[in-house]
């Protein structure tokens, strides 16, 4: 996650997301954000 973009995802309620396999149906859905700060900032000092 690039810290630049951080504050957006902070402060958004949802991310839009496509979702494309083999087959060539796309499916989009609705990736809720709620609890993202605090799992971000849970998670980021194991990736060191």
């Amino acid at each position: 996650m690039p810290v630049e973009q951080l504050n957006d995802f902070y402060q958004a309620n949802s991310l839009k997301v496509e979702l494309k396999g083999d087959a060539p149906k796309v499916e989009k859905v609705d990736v809720s954000l709620r609890g993202f700060k605090t799992m971000y900032q849970t998670l980021i000092p194991s990736c060191k």
